[in-house]
């Protein structure tokens, strides 16, 4: 909402499981209605800086569907956490 992009963000993968079985895990992966993990990132960064919180690099998995990766993928860690 802070960044007021309309993105909706839901929480997938492994991190779910974990919850679901009362595990811990070190890692989120989130899945963007609408844009990329590159801009998602960026914008996270924004957000970030604009509250004087340390900005972190992205690093960025292109899309290659003949690899069967047909999006865009960008993996950060803030709070002690990784997002992808």
């Amino acid at each position: 909402k802070a960044a007021n992009t309309g993105t909706v963000i839901r929480c997938a993968g492994g991190w779910v499981r974990d919850k679901l079985l009362g595990k811990e895990s070190n890692d989120i992966d989130i899945a963007l209605d609408n844009v990329m993990g590159k801009e998602f990132a960026d914008t996270v960064n924004e957000y970030l800086k604009s509250q004087g919180k340390e900005v972190r690099n992205a690093a960025v998995i292109q899309s290659n569907p003949d690899q069967s990766k047909h999006l865009e993928t960008a993996r950060m860690k803030i709070n002690g956490l990784w997002i992808d």
